[in-house]
């Protein structure tokens, strides 16, 4: 169950990931299943370092691209919404292909297995390996990024959330 927040002056972004395997397949299943306080959800094309959107006007607008395991989303909402998924975990973690650009900051938008023994950004840093450099979230509450290069703040990860790590090389990373 996830409290999707839309905080008063703010865009009512949250950055989420679907840890269970579920019916939902696609952006526009997303947009669907949490209801018309969604507005827009993205996901970040780290090949091509550029965000890809669909929109909740009419039966929608954008790319409505496919969900991945492993992948963090940016889903925005209109108002404050609890929002429920129904599946099972999965019964393995893929490894997961971090991508740099050349040119690029690296950035790539993942999310961790259910029940991840990663528990902060700094295990999320060091597991990824010595090609990273970052670790963001975007707080929901405050509506404000936080972020961890073994400075600044080592906040906790939680399931169903998502992250965008970046790195200075290509990188295949099996989270835990």
């Amino acid at each position: 169950t996830y409290s999707l927040i839309k905080k008063t002056g703010f865009t009512g972004k949250n950055w989420i990931t679907l840890p269970l395997n579920t019916t939902l397949k696609n952006a526009k299943d997303v947009i669907t299943s949490v209801g018309s306080n969604a507005s827009v959800i993205s996901r970040f094309n780290a090949s091509l370092q550029a965000p890809q959107s669909f929109l909740n006007i009419g039966s929608g607008i954008g790319l409505n691209f496919t969900l991945q395991q492993g992948e963090g989303y940016e889903l925005t909402v209109s108002g404050n919404t609890t929002w429920t998924i129904v599946g099972v975990p999965y019964q393995t973690t893929p490894a997961i292909n971090l991508v740099f650009k050349t040119g690029s900051t690296g950035k790539n938008w993942i999310g961790l297995p259910l029940s991840s023994t990663l528990l902060n950004a700094n295990g999320t840093l060091t597991s990824v390996g010595i090609n990273a450099n970052n670790v963001r979230r975007l707080n929901p509450d405050t509506q404000l990024f936080e972020n961890w290069n073994g400075a600044g703040t080592n906040f906790a990860t939680k399931d169903g959330e998502g992250y965008e790590v970046s790195v200075a090389a290509n990188t295949t990373w099996t989270p835990s």
